[in-house]
């Protein structure tokens, strides 16, 4: 049996004709034939069956030209490859189920810039992690170790004849979704964790407790699911409010925003890193590879309006420790909610302070500050955009100023400081005692949210807009003193305020003329009743 027949006999078969066959392949007909009734002499089964209208592939044919089209296919490869030298760049890698292992094997991709190439990434369990590596399926291995498993894994990494390289550490974080119970903590114990199912990729025929992917492998965890798919987990996690305990290091781009991680109380170091063939060198493509993993080693924790105390051992986790975008102009407004309170006060000013955390609320070391002047109309929800704006720029320049050295990290003076509370919606109840000024404060300060409201014929009146109007009427707080097509006014405890825009429940936000034209309002209606 030669190649030469089998190319033949692959040809009649894609023809479907003898004569069609010989015409293709410059042959003539007779000879064609008789090289075929040889190779099925030789093989000892009838490849064709010759009919008036031409051949028919019998069933055994068929199971043997398609072990001929492999044998062919196969060939070609060997051929370019070392004959012709048409070699394409080869990479493997295997790894634990990392997000961010995949995320570097994208970037490894792009950056390699090759028109051709054959890559391989091997999500597997952490043993054929290393027996990967150990057979040269794989170049490169990711995985971690920690004080419980450092032992047996480097055991068996020398036994296989390989090394481990150590590329960073990171602490031990909850992995779930954003609608979970616990999602809205800062930090989550194991007890916490107790009453939801917890998530393992199951390590096949070598399941240990000292291979598990995950960290505290050897607790008594009262719920366990384990799985060998990572969109089978994701979707435990929304299912089931289950979770697992990870690296801390997710990748939205490619999982999306609806999951996240949050610092487990208990935390212990993993260290991630990488196993190769002992004093072997490493391909341009595996650099590439290794150098976009080193890019997932955090020098610091960035925190914007996270609202919470972080623990000392998330402050302490990075070498730059953790900094906080602070939307006040510090020691002023500490605490939650300073842009509302900023409108709500009548600041003419407010900003944003970058500061290094400590364990205290908004009191660490101030590094850098910018300021925001405020306008006559400006909202909760202006004011933010601002502040985003020049948070994020700030940021960025602080970021630049921590990494070279050149950051002053400057205490806060504690005797000038003042604090906020957060906001509820019952704020939003408008005190028609207060003054205008006061009231129309209050209206822009909780605008878009929860916003100003009263109560008007027993049902809840939000207020967009006001204006105030000076000079008082006899008129109790509270009180319409004008309602025309146009205008509605009311009495408050010092001047008069003019709503401008309003929203009635069960209806759309309008304009006060607009409302007024479907809603009849007589003067001395009286605002700020609920009633039933």
């Amino acid at each position: 049996m030669t190649l030469q027949q089998l190319r033949y006999a692959l040809t009649i078969a894609g023809c479907g004709s003898m004569n069609e066959a010989a015409k293709r392949l410059f042959l003539s007909q007779p000879s064609l034939s008789e090289t075929v009734k040889e190779l099925e002499q030789e093989i000892g089964l009838q490849i064709f069956m010759r009919s008036n209208r031409g051949i028919i592939i019998t069933p055994e044919g068929e199971e043997f030209l398609g072990y001929a089209r492999q044998v062919i296919d196969q060939y070609g490869i060997l051929k370019a490859r070392y004959v012709e030298k048409q070699r394409k760049e080869k990479f493997s890698v295997s790894m634990q189920h990392y997000t961010f292992a995949v995320k570097a094997f994208v970037e490894t991709v792009k950056k390699a810039g090759m028109d051709s190439y054959e890559f391989a990434a091997n999500e597997t369990t952490t043993y054929d992690v290393m027996e990967n590596v150990r057979n040269f399926k794989s170049e490169i291995g990711v995985l971690y170790l920690n004080d419980f498993n450092e032992q047996v894994l480097m055991k068996i990494i020398r036994e296989k004849g390989l090394e481990f390289e150590e590329l960073f550490a990171c602490d031990t974080y909850v992995y779930l979704w954003s609608g979970h119970p616990l999602a809205g903590q800062s930090v989550i114990s194991m007890e916490e964790l107790d009453e939801y199912p917890c998530l393992s990729f199951d390590q096949g025929r070598n399941s240990s407790l000292y291979l598990a992917e995950e960290m505290k492998s050897t607790y008594d965890y009262k719920r366990l699911i384990k799985a060998n798919d990572r969109a089978t987990l994701l979707n435990f996690m929304i299912g089931l409010n289950a979770y697992t305990l990870c690296s801390g290091i997710i990748c939205e781009e490619l999982n999306g925003s609806d999951y996240m991680a949050i610092p487990l109380k208990e935390t212990e170091k993993m260290r991630i890193g990488y196993v190769k063939r002992k004093g072997a060198s490493i391909s341009h493509i595996g650099q590439i590879y290794i150098e976009e993993l080193k890019k997932y080693q955090a020098d610091v924790c960035v925190v914007v309006a996270f609202g919470q105390i972080l623990p000392k051992e998330i402050l302490e986790m990075t070498p730059y420790g953790c900094i906080n975008v602070h939307a006040s102009l510090l020691p002023k407004y500490r605490g939650a909610a300073p842009i509302q309170w900023a409108v709500i006060n009548g600041e003419k000013a407010s900003g944003v302070t970058i500061m290094r955390m400590d364990e205290g609320l908004d009191t660490g070391d101030m590094i850098a500050s910018v300021a925001v002047e405020l306008d006559a109309q400006e909202t909760g929800g202006s004011l933010f955009d601002k502040l985003q704006d020049a948070g994020a720029r700030l940021c960025v320049e602080t970021m630049k100023s921590i990494e070279d050295g050149t950051a002053v990290y400057t205490p806060q003076d504690n005797e000038i400081a003042t604090h906020t509370k957060m906001i509820q919606k019952s704020l939003g109840k408008i005190n028609w005692s207060l003054s205008a000024v006061q009231i129309e404060r209050l209206i822009r300060g909780l605008n878009p949210w929860p916003s100003a409201y009263t109560y008007l014929s027993g049902k809840t009146l939000k207020i967009w807009k006001a204006t105030v109007h000076p000079g008082n009427t006899d008129a109790a707080p509270g009180t319409v003193v004008k309602a025309d097509k146009q205008s509605l006014v009311i009495q408050t405890g010092v001047d008069r305020l003019s709503l401008e825009e309003v929203q009635l429940e069960g209806k759309k936000r309008m304009p006060v003329a607009d409302f007024l034209r479907g809603f009849t309002i007589e003067n001395g209606t009286v605002l700020g009743t609920k009633q039933q």
